[in-house]
């Protein structure tokens, strides 16, 4: 490499001179709004730098399991961010003492850009989302009360609450924006179909022919780009007998939200089976099997859906996959967590 200097100043100089400025770049703060691509719409929640503070501690309390009854179940027991933050072990939910929930946990992310939060949509904000499944008996079964109490007694968490309060404590609303913060800005935007929406990439046949079936046949619930609408809808599935789970019903008391649940997006399905609200399907293909000839038969009617249909739309899912999201080291079990 040759550098052109006048005569006085050696060209040695410049070495310290290059280093600091690549220092500089490399490990400026990125703002969020890179990761988030131009032709999204703006989210309802507001979004924060991946490196604050208050987002490094909704982390550690993320990974902490002192915020459940007896100290063994974290939010990520049941949301693992190699799974995009959903859980494969199991069709539902598993909480302390080995109690067992009713529904499957739900994948998070792009949560800012949904009014509502859950399959039934009680949570209206992140913080409730939050708080529920801390208090839930078949969760965490811990008041919010206690388990500040317990992070505020935590040594590792002495240096976190400082940055982000000025104090030496934390209270429930402090917490659970803490969470809020996490959550709300897990962000899956760098998929193969992301980036052929950017010019980037280009589908293959297959892809391409999967595409025009989703546009055709899957977008008016799951919408482009965050390929879910937020809203809810009744999929038909057969009610299960020994666990009924009548749906938003359950909130709104209105029969017209009776079996209806909140429609997930179809980004990273290859992570974050099984699939439903209840988990009853292990595999994308039963899902499509499902809509072909399940009750109601609503989806595919016009014309015969073949094998070969079912393949291509199959490929266009899987550009869906983020591996750069799952493998964010900034959605990753914290040090201070880790170490302790």
């Amino acid at each position: 490499m040759h550098f052109t200097t006048n005569r006085r100043v050696p060209a040695l100089l410049f070495f310290p001179f290059i280093t600091v400025i690549f220092l500089f770049f490399a490990f400026w703060p990125i703002e969020d709004n890179t990761r988030i691509p131009k032709s999204w719409p703006k989210p309802f929640h507001k979004l924060h730098k991946i490196d604050s503070n208050w987002f490094k501690l909704g982390r550690m309390l993320f990974y902490d399991t002192r915020i459940s009854k007896n100290q063994t179940v974290s939010c990520a027991s049941c949301h693992q961010s190699a799974t995009a933050f959903a859980h494969v072990d199991h069709p539902l939910s598993h909480g302390v003492y080995d109690r067992i929930g009713i529904r499957n946990a739900p994948a998070l992310f792009n949560l800012a850009w949904y009014k509502a939060f859950m399959w039934d949509g009680r949570a209206i904000n992140a913080k409730a989302q939050a708080q529920i499944p801390i208090e839930h008996p078949d969760e965490m079964d811990l008041p919010i009360q206690q388990a500040v109490s317990y992070i505020n007694q935590a040594p590792i968490y002495k240096k976190a609450i400082q940055q982000c309060t000025s104090g030496y404590s934390l209270s429930p609303s402090d917490v659970l924006h803490a969470l809020e913060v996490f959550v709300l800005n897990i962000i899956s935007s760098q998929s193969k179909y992301d980036l052929v929406r950017a010019g980037k990439a280009q589908f293959n046949a297959d892809e391409s022919a999967g595409y025009a079936i989703y546009k055709t046949h899957c977008a008016s619930c799951h919408a482009e780009p965050l390929m879910s609408t937020g809203d809810f809808s009744n999929n038909k599935l057969p009610l299960q007998p020994l666990m009924p789970d009548y749906g938003r019903f359950k909130i709104t008391l209105h029969a017209k939200d009776s079996f209806i649940f909140k429609i997930p997006s179809l980004r990273n399905l290859s992570y974050s089976f099984p699939y439903m609200h209840d988990g009853r399907f292990s595999s994308l293909r039963q899902v499509l099997q499902h809509y072909r000839r399940g009750p109601g038969k609503q989806v595919y009617t016009a014309q015969p859906f073949t094998l070969e249909n079912e393949n291509q739309l199959l490929a266009f899912l899987f550009t869906l996959n983020d591996s750069v999201f799952v493998q964010n080291p900034a959605y990753k079990v914290p040090q201070e967590i880790r170490n302790q």
